[in-house]
């Protein structure tokens, strides 16, 4: 019940500020889902959980409220914008061109080969670290928009939480405990999600712009001849 509260929530924000259809593809997108959803709605709709945790279990109320704002807040950065990104991709259908496929496919198994590599055991050997993935993740925002940024951020997420709940990974300390692991990952897969998209976006939103200008100089030069 009271995740489905914090979903109806989240979605009748979005819908009542960005309107139907969801567009995903403009920065202030980006800014109503991770401040007015993650942190804002979230952080209110987090309490219901939070008290039956604290009931059920008899743990603090506090530290089950960061748990479920945390946790639920992650799955909305994670989730909602592939759903929404990729509906909207399937609403459009834009037509990819040979080439575009194949930097795709080359993207993908990039990502395929190097997050188990710096997100699993053998993390030690890369020197810089997960952040050895921030290059792929703009490069499928950049490349990519919206839709690039959210599947990259998924691919990320499942490897880097997959890894963590084997206590395996960079953000693994066995002298810190479980509660540690799983705080270091949620802050790392939030930056990477929202600077990928903030960048797609971003770019999108440029290129959009740029395209409204010349059309309307052509229209101009259309009507003057």
């Amino acid at each position: 019940a009271a995740n489905a509260f914090d979903s109806a929530v989240g979605a009748w924000v979005l819908r009542r500020v960005l309107g139907t259809p969801i567009q995903f593809s403009s920065l202030r997108a980006v800014v109503v889902l991770a401040l007015g959803v993650v942190i804002g709605t979230n952080a209110i709709t987090a309490i219901p959980g939070a008290i039956m945790l604290t009931v059920g279990w008899g743990s603090g109320l506090l530290g089950n409220w960061f748990l479920w704002w945390a946790g639920d807040g992650l799955g909305m950065l994670i989730v909602t914008p592939v759903i929404l990104t990729w509906t909207e991709a399937v609403r459009r259908r834009p037509r990819l061109r040979p080439r575009q496929v194949v930097e795709a496919l080359l993207l993908l198994g990039c990502l395929l080969a190097a997050a188990p590599v710096v997100l699993g055991p053998a993390h030690t050997l890369v020197p810089s670290g997960p952040y050895l993935l921030f290059p792929l993740m703009l490069w499928a925002g950049l490349r990519f928009g919206a839709v690039g940024a959210a599947t990259a951020t998924l691919i990320v997420a499942a490897v880097a939480i997959w890894h963590t709940s084997m206590m395996q990974g960079p953000f693994v300390n066995l002298s810190e405990g479980a509660a540690f692991a799983v705080r270091e990952t949620y802050a790392f897969l939030a930056v990477v999600g929202v600077s990928s998209l903030i960048a797609a976006t971003s770019l999108q939103e440029r290129q959009e712009a740029l395209a409204q200008l010349r059309h309307s100089e052509d229209e101009k030069r259309a009507s003057e001849e």
